[in-house]
């Protein structure tokens, strides 16, 4: 009798498909286990709900500890006071508030030097009447109830609630992520640091800022930022570390008198002195400052059209490897050189070039075998290239291969045995707001470790913005989708065909 049942075919389709319906259900909880695990060691999470409580990283914590621990070692123990100028029930009573009240009381919970103040500045605005002064100008500034000033020793700053929030536009009035926690490390950072650098913005080239996210990512890393600095006519700042000319329009002044390249090559003949530049494929040619880089072993590429004797600045398209169908948003490659690959390799897969030009090595720049070229005492070397699927575009048609270098260092020895440099970025959207302001894409993560480099110690990098609900998908390329695209419908029909044909052709047999 048994053999008849275990015989009989309902019987044994019946057990498999239990057996079967067992292991899927074990295996998505396995899965869901593990994944679970994962997500919780790695931090693979993100909130959806307008009214978390955004939880401070461990990446946070980490440079926090390495900064009190740096001011330890050089006995300075003045305690990080956080001064909220308004009573702790209204701080906590406001949705929008409260996510900084609870990243502040996290890192207060973990620190003993870092202790947190509340005052009613409505009934008692003496209590904080000596921050009302501007340190850097001297100038009187008024002091809001939603305003959070930190204070270290005879260092004090003050951040106002919208500072702590990343905007769609320009004018900062639509929020869509907080970004309390990258601010307030990167304030606590400033205030650990007692010898802040300083950067220079050139603005005597017609450089042209589509949006802020340049100075707030260089006042995020600790710099004193000098907003329109004319390097024809003022004297580079004694504590000056860094000067950047970022998506330039008009050329260097090399007239008589002036000589932009002789006071650049003073600067940099100090060692730990940089200079950054900023290009587009849209910056026109600029005799002086391409002939000022390629004197530092960069060359910028164009296409000189025999028909009309025209020059053409080159630009770097990908349609393989683009976020835009128009193949002009382009993730980076990592350069293959050894010490580019560790000084960058955790930050390869994200890195967005937009509207890049094309650079390239200087031709009088001597190949040492490592993806570096040197002459006399300089080196130059790429950091991000453009893939290998690449294309070079000028005057309307693809007029070039995959050559293009993305974005390079140059190193000079100097006479004390110290290092200067000078980069040169092929894409000013590389730290654009769309970009700049991204949880995914790691181009703020990469000015923070190019400035790292340069010499400024104290970065928030690594820690990322934390958006509200989005039903925003922008990470993979025009290539992806198309794939995702084809497998998501080509994948499951073929089962279901092939399911289909072999039910038909058991029927049969049967």
């Amino acid at each position: 009798m048994k053999k008849r049942i275990f015989r009989n075919r309902k019987t044994r389709y019946a057990g498999i498909s239990t057996v079967l319906t067992v292991l899927v259900i074990a295996v998505v909880v396995l899965t869901n286990t593990v994944f679970g695990s994962l997500a919780n060691r790695y931090e693979w999470v993100s909130s959806m709900n307008a009214k978390a409580n955004y939880d401070v990283t461990t990446v946070c914590y980490d440079l926090l500890d390495g900064a009190f621990a740096n001011a330890d070692a050089d006995q300075r123990s003045e305690p990080v006071q956080l001064i909220f100028c308004d009573t702790e029930e209204l701080w906590t009573a406001d949705e929008t508030q409260n996510y900084l009240y609870h990243t502040a009381m996290s890192i207060a919970d973990r620190y003993e030097r870092v202790t947190i103040s509340f005052y009613d500045i409505r009934i008692h605005p003496n209590a904080v009447r000596q921050y009302a002064v501007d340190p850097a100008t001297g100038e009187e500034t008024t002091i809001r109830y939603d305003d959070v000033i930190v204070v270290c020793g005879d260092y004090y700053r003050i951040y106002h609630l919208r500072d702590f929030f990343s905007f769609t536009d320009t004018a900062r009035t639509e929020v869509w992520a907080y970004n309390g926690e990258r601010k307030l490390a990167a304030g606590i950072l400033r205030a650990l640091n007692r010898t802040p650098q300083t950067v220079c913005l050139t603005a005597n080239h017609g450089e042209v800022f589509y949006d802020d996210e340049l100075a707030y990512l260089l006042d995020d890393a600790g710099y004193n930022v000098v907003s329109n600095f004319n390097l024809a006519d003022e004297e580079i700042p004694a504590e000056c570390s860094l000067i950047i000319t970022y998506n330039p329009s008009s050329d260097l002044d090399f007239g008589e008198g002036i000589k932009e390249n002789e006071k650049l090559d003073a600067f940099l003949a100090k060692t730990g002195n940089n200079y950054l530049v900023f290009l587009a494929n849209g910056t026109p040619r600029l005799t002086n400052l391409e002939a000022y880089l390629r004197q530092w072993g960069v060359e910028t590429s164009y296409y000189n059209d025999p028909s009309t004797g025209k020059s053409y600045r080159y630009t770097v398209q990908d349609s393989s490897n683009s976020l835009t169908s128009d193949g002009y948003t382009i993730y980076g490659k990592l350069s293959e050189r050894a010490n580019t690959a560790a000084l960058f390799a955790d930050l390869e897969k994200s890195v967005v070039f937009q509207n890049a030009t094309a650079l390239t090595h200087a031709s009088d720049f001597v190949a040492l075998g490592d993806g570096s070229y040197q002459k006399g005492e300089r080196i130059v070397y790429s950091v991000y290239d453009a893939s290998d699927s690449s294309a070079l575009w000028a005057n309307g048609s693809v007029r070039g291969g995959n050559t293009a270098m993305l974005m390079t260092l140059s190193e000079q020895q100097n006479a004390d045995g110290g290092v200067s440099r000078v980069g040169v970025v092929a894409s000013s959207s590389l730290v654009a707001r769309e970009f700049a302001q991204s949880a995914v894409f790691e181009n703020p993560d990469v000015m923070f470790r190019l400035l790292d480099i340069m010499g400024q110690e104290y970065t928030p990098e690594g820690i990322k913005i934390k958006p509200f609900g989005t039903m925003q998908i922008s990470t993979i390329t025009t290539a992806q989708m198309l794939r995702w695209t084809i497998c998501l419908a080509v994948i499951p029909a073929s089962l279901v065909a092939v399911a289909g044909i072999v039910v038909m052709i058991k029927r049969r047999r049967a």
